[in-house]
């Protein structure tokens, strides 16, 4: 790849398809849906929040690699993009200083997970990594998007790459550490 930071981020996306694989594939569907507490995720939750999230992004990434992105407009406001994308990287980091709650198009479902959810997330890493290939040679770092979650917040396609990789490697932790809580199924 042309595009050094993609390149690191395609990486880090194909290390954490692994990584979840190797942790999650054996799992029963009562350990993929094992809730510490009601208003706290499972391990299922967090691999369905992180499909939804990296789908709503999908037609964005198709539109920029096919030149058919439209900038909006406050994505001409030249300080804005980097700014608000800055906060964000900043903000979807593996260890968060404070919570965050997910933006409801992002959220996972409340009820029992699907049982192909480890299989959905791989497929669906392997669908954000062939689009983030498309992506290289293009101006990544001057290309403006909005956020899917709220209109209003603009930033480049290079910080959205970075924070897609931030915010996987985030929730794969958070769901590794909910197999580690007392009371997580044996089986």
């Amino acid at each position: 790849m042309q595009n050094a930071e993609l390149n690191r981020t395609v990486h880090r996306l194909q290390k954490a398809t692994k990584a979840a694989q190797k942790a999650f594939e054996g799992l029963s569907s009562t350990q993929l849906n094992w809730k510490p507490e009601p208003t706290r995720w499972s391990v299922g939750q967090c691999l369905d929040h992180l499909v939804n999230s990296n789908e709503t992004y999908f037609p964005v990434f198709e539109a920029v690699a096919d030149d058919a992105y439209r900038l909006p407009a406050l994505g001409r406001i030249p300080v804005l993009p980097r700014m608000f994308g800055r906060m964000i990287i900043r903000s979807v980091t593996s260890e968060p200083k404070r919570k965050m709650k997910a933006p409801p198009v992002f959220r996972p479902a409340q009820g029992t997970v699907r049982s192909d959810i480890v299989g959905a997330f791989v497929r669906n890493n392997e669908r954000l990594v062939a689009l983030m290939r498309r992506l290289d040679g293009r101006p990544i770092d001057r290309i403006v998007i909005a956020s899917p979650a709220a209109g209003l917040i603009t930033y480049t396609v290079e910080g959205v790459v970075e924070m897609l990789a931030n915010h996987e490697e985030r929730h794969l932790l958070q769901a590794r550490k909910v197999m580690g809580l007392i009371g997580f199924p044996a089986r």
